[in-house]
Order: structure tokens, then C-alpha cells, then sequence
């Protein structure tokens, strides 16, 4: 009996005077082999990557740009206008670093910028967009340097690295924050000087997207993803019903709310945490995850409902594709959406 009650009381977390429980840790779930499929179709007027209206006529040009993430980054800035924002381990301990996804819309400035690593190009080469970031590892075995020209970025000209003397202009460090977590990138005028004269097609990736919340799925209200036990990267989503929305707060800061905005928290209508291996480069400051291309586990928040899917990405120059319990290709609420890729010492309450 007494052994039953300490499971019990493992298993469950008393948070506000509610029972949350903590999600068992799966790796794999679905398919154990990616196959490549064909992109979803382009519907005019239509974001790929927010389901939201756009603008018939607006050029496809995605740019993602590296984030700080370190608790005195926060608030974050021009972070309301990322249809997408990953998070990815920046090293041990639970730390991680923001990659935010610009492309329905393009703010005069956002950040903090901080470094790359191989693992934010190999995310970029899944949208084939233009890699914003001040600073970048160049360590043998995980050096920014050989994924880009393995990847063609700097030949295409979509890599733009703010330490450079030719991309200063376009990376600023801005008397409204601490340093060093005051680096701030124009995107909007990156675009207008530097990538809309390149006249590059970009291949859109559409998202399947729904107006229907899903039917299927477990009642979640809240959810909280924690780092390898570190509060200061730890984060809860919370689901407002009459909005069909999840507004993120952080342990150490509070409501995510845009530095540059009217200070509401930043809406989010797809929580998802994408299971996959984390390994090092000879330091746990060189993180490598080397099987991003593959399948996995994939925990999908969206509608107020938890579904246990999967995932999977047939190569480095195809799209991640998720799936729901079924196995089938999973329609997301249209707004924005949070992804995290996450080893398997990230853990997921919800209640």
C-alpha cells in the first residue's frame, strides 16, 4: 500500500491545488520509417504556416532568425509576428535557444539574435529560408560553416550572419535592453535590400489546417515543459477556450508578451513537442541532434485536447510532417504554433 501511494504521488504533481500529471517519455510512436510525400497544396490567399488570410499577391520568403532564450533575454521583441517559433537545445542542463519563423508577416525589428549552431541550419534546410543569427559555433564536427556550404547558403546568398561587416547594417545593438542580450535584426529591410532582389523561389510547405477543433484527444487545460529540471527555460500554455488559444508564461519571467507590443501575451494555437535523440559534439556546448531526419514521438497540443502522434521527415530538404493517433497527417488549428524539439530529459505536465 505504502509503495502504490509513493507511485501515486510520483506520478502526480499538486500544482495550485489541482493534480497535474507528468506525460511518460516516449521516443518512437507510428511509423518507423519516413517516407517522403507529396506538399500539401498552395491555397491562394492562405498561409502556409498559419492557416490565417494573407495577402493573394505576397511573396513566399521565409526567414528564420536564432533567439535568446536566457531568462534577462525576456521580454523578446517583433516575436508577434513569427508564424512559427522553435525551440531546440542550445546545450546541457536544459538550456535552449528560440528559432523564430517569419514569413506571413516581417517586423522592422526583432530579437535578441544570439549564435547558430548546425542544428538551426538544419532546421532552416527544412523550410529552404533565408538563416538570420549573430555569431555561430565553428568547432570541428559541429562547425555552422560546413552545414552552410553543405546546404549552398552563402552561395544562394540566404545566409546572413550579423557579425559580419557587410550585414552590419542590418543587426543593431539596441539601448532598450542589457547586453549582451540586445542584438536586434531588421527583417523587414533584410528582405526589402537583401533577399527580394535575390528573386529566389522559395518552395512553400503547407501545413494541413482545420476550423474544426478536434473531436479526438484527452481534455488538457495547461501545459508545462520543463528542461532537464530548469526552471529558468521552463514554460507553461495555458488554454483559453473562448479564444482556442494557448498563452505561454515562463517561470522565470511570466505572460510571453512582445516587448514592442500593447503588452498582450503572444496567442499560440498549436503546442507541439517534437521527441528526438540529443547528442555532443565533444562538449556539452556543441549539441548535435542527429536524427532529426527520421521519425518519433510527438505530443500535439491544439483545441484544448492532447493527442499522442508522431512524427516524421524523410530528408534534411523535406518538411516535417506530423500525425495524429491514427497515423494520419494531422490538420492544425490555424494560428501561430510552437514546436519543441526535445530530447528525452524534457518532461511534459499537463492537467
Amino acid at each position: 500500500m505504502k509503495r502504490l501511494l509513493t507511485l501515486t504521488l510520483l506520478a502526480c504533481l499538486l500544482v495550485g491545488g489541482v493534480f497535474a500529471e507528468v506525460l511518460p517519455v516516449a521516443m518512437q510512436r507510428g511509423a518507423s520509417m519516413a517516407v517522403s510525400k507529396p506538399e500539401n497544396p498552395v491555397i491562394p490567399g492562405v498561409s502556409s504556416t498559419t492557416g490565417l488570410a494573407i495577402d493573394p499577391n505576397r511573396t513566399y520568403a521565409p526567414i528564420l532568425m536564432t533567439v535568446d532564450n536566457n531568462q534577462y533575454a525576456l521580454p523578446h521583441w517583433g516575436i508577434n509576428d513569427a508564424d512559427i517559433m522553435y525551440e531546440l537545445p542550445i546545450q546541457s542542463q536544459g538550456w535552449t535557444r528560440l528559432v523564430a519563423l517569419f514569413s506571413d508577416k516581417y517586423p522592422s525589428e526583432a530579437g535578441p539574435v544570439r549564435s547558430a549552431r548546425v542544428l538551426h541550419l538544419d532546421l532552416n534546410e527544412e523550410w529552404g529560408g533565408a538563416m538570420c543569427h549573430y555569431g555561430q559555433q565553428e568547432k570541428e564536427g559541429s562547425d555552422v560553416n560546413v552545414a552552410s556550404k553543405e546546404y549552398g547558403l552563402a552561395k544562394k546568398g540566404l545566409k546572413f550572419d550579423g557579425i559580419a561587416q557587410r550585414n552590419e547594417k542590418y543587426f543593431v545593438r539596441v539601448n532598450y535592453h542589457p547586453a549582451p542580450h540586445n542584438v536586434s535584426l531588421f527583417v523587414d529591410k533584410l528582405y526589402a535590400d537583401e533577399i527580394a532582389p535575390l528573386n529566389h523561389v522559395f518552395s512553400p510547405r503547407p501545413f494541413l489546417f482545420s476550423d474544426e477543433k478536434p473531436a479526438a484527444g484527452r481534455d488538457v487545460n495547461s501545459i508545462t515543459i520543463t528542461h532537464d529540471g530548469n526552471k529558468d527555460t521552463q514554460a507553461t500554455y495555458s488554454y483559453n477556450p473562448e479564444k482556442n488559444s494557448y498563452v505561454r508564461s515562463t517561470t522565470a519571467k511570466g505572460a510571453y508578451a512582445d516587448l514592442k507590443g500593447d503588452g498582450t501575451p503572444v496567442e499560440y494555437s498549436n503546442i507541439i513537442v517534437q521527441r528526438t535523440r540529443l547528442t555532443y559534439n565533444f562538449s556539452t556546448t556543441a549539441p548535435l541532434l542527429p536524427d532529426v531526419v527520421g521519425t518519433g514521438a510527438a505530443e500535439i497540443f491544439m483545441g484544448g485536447k492532447y493527442i499522442a502522434g508522431s512524427w516524421s521527415r524523410a530528408s534534411m530538404q523535406e518538411r516535417t510532417i506530423f500525425y495524429d493517433e491514427a497515423g494520419n497527417e494531422i490538420a492544425l488549428q490555424r494560428g501561430k504554433s510552437w514546436i519543441c524539439v526535445a530530447p528525452e530529459s524534457t518532461s511534459v505536465t499537463v492537467d
